[in-house]
């Protein structure tokens, strides 16, 4: 036990004269200002020029101090710009959002997608009408569209429509047909689950 409490000893003696001991090294920043004083350029600086060596003449009682550094702030003409960058403007196509359509009034410019999502969206904002007519508009040029089935489906349902939830129903596949009969049942229809 003595043995070791000896090696910790010396162990912790030794970093303690790394942390503490000897002088410390100069900075990047502190040769830098050594070198601008002392108007020496490149390479190391020279054993006159050092920041840690007494200049001539200095006085007081410790040789070996350090000179004060000094800060020079930023000059301010770099940092302001000599003309100010032009206003930022975004171009003239999202200045706004870009408004929807009615749903009466979708043309057929819109691609396919953006009227899946239009009646997609219509159904979400509870417009059930405007959304089962958009899905059935949609369902004239893909009847199998499973997306467009359930939105008639769902639709039909929350209108109270039993004769057309239960018409689309039967054209859904399984997987949909069980999911619809759960949606359903939240507005008192009841659908087959196959």
């Amino acid at each position: 036990m003595g043995a070791s409490a000896l090696v910790v000893l010396a162990v912790l003696v030794f970093l303690y004269v790394q942390v503490h001991g000897g002088p410390r090294s100069p900075s990047e920043t502190e040769v830098a200002v050594a070198r601008a004083r002392s108007g020496v350029t490149g390479g190391a600086v020279g054993r006159s020029a050092s920041p840690y060596r007494p200049s001539p003449g200095a006085s007081g009682d410790d040789p070996w101090q350090r000179p004060p550094v000094e800060v020079a702030a930023p000059s301010r003409a770099a940092a302001v710009p000599a003309e100010p960058p032009p206003a930022l403007q975004a171009p003239p196509e999202l200045d706004a959002p870009p408004e929807l359509a009615e749903p009466g009034s979708l043309d057929r410019e819109m691609t396919l997608s953006e009227r899946l999502a239009e009646a997609n969206r219509l159904y979400d904002k509870k417009e059930y009408e405007e959304g089962q007519k958009l899905a059935l508009d949609l369902l004239r040029e893909d009847p199998e569209n499973s997306r467009m089935l359930r939105i008639v489906v769902s639709t039909a349902c929350a209108m109270g429509e039993e004769a057309k939830a239960r018409e689309f129903h039967a054209k859904l596949k399984p997987r949909d047909k069980a999911q619809m009969k759960v949606r359903c049942h939240k507005y008192s229809i009841e659908l087959p689950a196959e």
